[in-house]
């Protein structure tokens, strides 16, 4: 009885051994591969960057307003359209098809607009009344959206400061944004208004 208590005995601290070893080797791999900060989520922008990578001419697309089966892409060589259809099946919502690419002369590459844009969006921020940043790949440019005129000219004066292009910059005046509800549960919703 006592020789079958120990071998249990036993066991059961090889048994916790090997399960304080296995804890040991993953927490160590944890450690391994969480160093550092976590990765950052797949935007649109990053595909944008991508479709450019794929297409270097490739400089953004919009669908017709009128015919969503229709888009418009910027390239900087229009005979590569055909070219794009992968691109654009890759960025555009797969539940509304496209049935047909046009090509439009663009004047600046997705990789251009996504290098410059971390720069412009900092410039425009550190400038006080800006509203929004985006890539506008509708239009082939970099927009920031202010509330004043002064602002206006104080964000394209920090822009060329970084050395970005104004002709790829459009800065529009806007009205604030303001809060219009509040939600039961304490979600705000907000609204921007044009004049």
């Amino acid at each position: 009885m006592e020789k079958r208590r120990r071998n249990r005995v036993t066991r059961i601290v090889v048994g916790v051994g090997g399960m304080l070893g296995i804890l040991l080797a993953v927490q160590a791999e944890s450690v391994t591969v969480g160093d550092g900060p976590p990765p950052k989520p797949y935007t649109h922008n990053d595909a944008l960057r991508d479709a450019g990578r794929v297409e270097p001419g490739f400089g953004g697309y919009f669908r017709d307003r009128n015919d969503n089966g229709i888009a418009y892409v910027y390239l900087m060589d229009v005979s590569q359209q055909a070219k794009v259809w992968e691109i654009i099946s890759g960025l555009a919502d797969p539940s509304i098809p496209i049935r047909e690419v046009r090509g439009l002369q663009g004047q600046f590459t997705m990789g251009q607009l996504t290098e410059w844009y971390p720069k412009f969006r900092r410039a425009a921020f550190a400038v006080p009344g800006t509203i929004t940043t985006s890539i506008q790949e509708g239009r082939n440019r970099l927009k920031a959206t202010v509330v004043t005129e002064s602002a206006r000219a104080a964000v394209l004066a920090a822009v060329a400061q970084e050395g970005i292009s104004l002709d790829a910059v459009i800065v529009e005046i806007g009205s604030p944004i303001r809060p219009s509800a509040n939600l039961p549960d304490g979600i705000q919703v907000t609204v921007t208004t044009r004049n």
